[in-house]
């Protein structure tokens, strides 16, 4: 089966939020690769373009997994659609500032508290995605 090979990034500050970007709706900062680019090059190229961290800010923590879904409004039942395969890769920053998205097409990216993550993500996979990362993760959790 074809599939749209994208990666992303979970990206935590001290204050144990994570960064979220809103282009078409609320997820984390991801893309799709790139012609000969490696996965975590385009998690933290779209760090830039859509939540305006830069890369020299992001601390590589860990690939954290891969799971599938199909775009926003689309699914397996569309004629000619085929799903994401989603890389996710763990980064720490102490980056502070507010985020502005690099990329005009990103309407609005900040930064959430880890607990309140569920629910603004805009897509279900990503909710289950995130939930079970976050129910393993051993996060100072308030």
């Amino acid at each position: 089966m074809q599939k749209s090979i994208r990666a992303g990034a979970f990206i935590i500050n001290d204050k144990n939020q994570i960064a979220l970007a809103n282009e078409h709706l609320w997820g984390f900062p991801r893309g799709g690769v790139e012609d000969g680019e490696n996965p975590i090059d385009t998690a933290k190229r779209e760090s830039l373009e859509e939540v305006g961290i830069p890369v020299e800010e992001l601390q590589y923590i860990e690939k954290i997994g891969i799971y599938e879904r199909y775009p926003g409004g689309i699914t397996a039942d569309t004629p000619g659609a085929f799903p994401m395969e989603i890389h996710i890769f763990l980064f720490k920053t102490s980056y502070e500032k507010d985020l502005t998205p690099t990329d005009i097409n990103v309407k609005e990216a900040r930064w959430v508290n880890l607990e309140d993550v569920r629910d603004l993500l805009t897509d279900e996979k990503d909710r289950e995605f995130f939930e079970d990362w976050y129910s393993k993760e051993d996060i100072e959790k308030e």
